[in-house]
């Protein structure tokens, strides 16, 4: 059987390839709980963090539908995955969908995509492709394991730890394999973009919903961390509309029926 590359695998990031887009696996079925001892899911709310900073981005007439959110999804997969410049297409794609997620706001500069691509593109090597770059990686943000018996019980910073070995779980269980020349750990935040904008295009909104709450959860101190490090204000909102996407699926029902 052939691979298909998944979401935003069709702009070159592929992070993980589609074996079986039918399987019938659902999030809930898998053995979460022995791994995801001790780490806490919450279903937080939007931040609305920067909303002293920037002007409110105009609400749309008509509610997001599952192609906006996966649009929204995969445009965020591409930002924080891959090392590459943005092209104009991509700034405009990016500019666009993160536009309309409720909750996001926007300075003047981000509603120029050229303005965007060159922010982005100047400051992207702060958390893509330099050893002193931001994690990007679940597990650094939480506990490392939740096993009290291991040495390192609640210790945070590490990377593979309990939530991307959760990951690879999941990811197997709906026949996805990870890609040999991806260099991103399954809990990459990327890589669980990638993978919500599979969810929201093929799986029931309980499971959407679960996932957002098991693996977005941590998003708040990812933004702590960029404030700490005083990363450009771009990188701060993008990591913002991630919140806010992960909050409007959990918090509002009008999208499950709005397939486009």
């Amino acid at each position: 059987m052939s691979a298909k590359a998944l979401g935003p695998g069709r702009r070159g990031v592929a992070c993980y390839a589609l074996l079986d887009r039918g399987s019938k696996t659902e999030l809930g079925g898998l053995p979460s709980a022995p791994i995801f001892k001790g780490i806490v899911v919450t279903q937080h709310s939007s931040t609305g963090s920067l909303a002293s900073l920037v002007q409110p981005a105009p609400a749309s007439s008509e509610p997001l539908n599952r192609e906006d959110l996966a649009r929204a999804a995969e445009s965020l997969s591409r930002l924080f995955g891959s090392p590459q410049n943005l092209t104009d297409s991509e700034a405009r794609e990016a500019v666009d969908v993160l536009s309309r997620i409720p909750g996001t706001n926007f300075t003047e500069l981000w509603a120029d995509p050229k303005g965007f691509r060159q922010v982005w593109n100047e400051n992207q090597q702060l958390f893509v492709g330099s050893p002193e770059a931001l994690p990007l990686e679940e597990s650094v943000y939480k506990a490392w394991t939740g096993d009290r018996s291991h040495p390192l019980a609640g210790e945070k910073g590490m990377a593979w730890g309990d939530p991307a070995s959760h990951m690879l779980d999941v990811l197997e269980s709906f026949g996805m394999i990870p890609d040999p020349e991806a260099t991103m750990a399954p809990d990459h935040l990327a890589v669980l973009l990638e993978f919500l904008g599979f969810l929201i295009e093929n799986r029931p909104p309980e499971e959407i919903r679960s996932f957002c709450g098991d693996h977005l959860d941590w998003v708040h101190e990812l933004r702590k961390e960029a404030e700490e490090r005083d990363l450009h204000q771009a990188f701060i909102g993008v990591v913002d509309a991630v919140e806010s996407l992960a909050h409007h699926i959990i918090s509002t029902s009008a999208w499950e029926k709005n397939r486009g």
